[in-house]
């Protein structure tokens, strides 16, 4: 299966790898990733109806090692805003609104 789940990531294994690697990145150089809702979520895009059946129902996560080993999961999303931007799956921007 050939999809694009994020730039660099062709399947969801290894977004959760590049998740994993960012947590376990943060760990070792004393940050913190908030995971918190509206904080850190995954989005695909232009998935067809075909490799979303495929996929199944994923959970996307980090393997932390802090304080113990445990899983962070990061939530999907259907649409998300960013600043004063609504994206969907479709990589359409929903809203727009700017102030000059």
């Amino acid at each position: 299966m050939t999809c694009v789940y994020a730039p660099g990531s062709r399947c969801p294994e290894e977004l959760n790898k590049m998740i994993t690697f960012a947590q376990q990145w943060a760990e070792d150089n004393g940050a913190k990733i908030n995971y918190g809702k509206e904080k850190s979520e995954v989005i695909v895009f232009n998935e067809t109806p075909g490799q979303k059946k495929e996929r199944g129902n994923t959970v996307w996560a980090a393997q932390a090692r802090y304080p113990h080993r445990h899983a962070k999961v990061v939530q999907e999303v259907s649409s998300f805003r960013y600043g004063v931007a609504t994206t969907s799956r479709l990589l359409k921007i929903v809203g727009l609104f700017c102030r000059i």
